[in-house]
């Protein structure tokens, strides 16, 4: 009798504070993923765009250039060469990849610490060792931050396909479920409340 109330005490649906802090965790991992992503790809672009500005100009300003090549090819293509420097350098410029990967990667770097605040606090409360009123507090406070980071990063905005390999990131971590305690397996802690403690 006492093994069957103790499993349905373990099949017993998850409070609800449970499910806030499990969503939210989801949800700051996504916005995570969606950030690495746009900051590697904007590494790239800042490769792509940076690189050949740098390697142009040396070849252009150096020795080699006039000692290899003939004077016909100099004079036809020194000015092409010039012009393409110039045009991808606009362009590096114009959309600054470096500035916005470090942003990117910063505020990802964000969304893993609330990210991970939501499973130390999950891991807590499951152990008992944070109460219902504790763990309400602390989620309006990760709340807060997540909305503010939301619209910090609002300047940033990945585009659709950084959403969709980061949806691709939580399909292969099984949609993100497992990876705690499933959240139809998590027992409820011991319902007595603690001194000045309200439901």
């Amino acid at each position: 009798m006492a093994a069957e109330m103790n499993d349905q005490n373990t099949q017993a649906p998850p409070p609800e504070i449970m499910k806030e802090l499990e969503e939210l965790r989801i949800d700051a991992r996504l916005g995570k993923d969606k950030h690495f992503s746009a900051a590697d790809r904007t590494k790239y672009l800042n490769m792509t765009f940076g690189l050949p500005v740098i390697i142009i100009n040396v070849l252009l300003g150096s020795v080699f250039f006039t000692a290899v090549f003939e004077e016909s090819f100099r004079s036809t293509m020194g000015p092409i060469l010039a012009f393409l420097a110039a045009a991808l350098g606009a362009v590096h410029t114009f959309f600054n990849f470096h500035k916005s990967m470090e942003a990117h990667r910063a505020v990802g770097n964000r969304y893993i610490e609330i990210s991970r605040r939501c499973r130390a606090l999950i891991r807590g409360y499951q152990d008992e060792l944070v109460t219902k009123t504790a763990a309400w507090e602390q989620l309006n406070e990760l709340l807060a931050n997540y909305h503010a980071l939301n619209k910090e990063a609002e300047a940033f905005p990945p585009t659709r396909r950084d959403f969709q390999r980061a949806l691709t990131k939580k399909e292969l971590r099984g949609g993100d479920k497992g990876e705690l305690i499933e959240m139809d397996q998590v027992k409820t802690p011991n319902p007595t409340p603690t001194p000045g403690e309200g439901d």
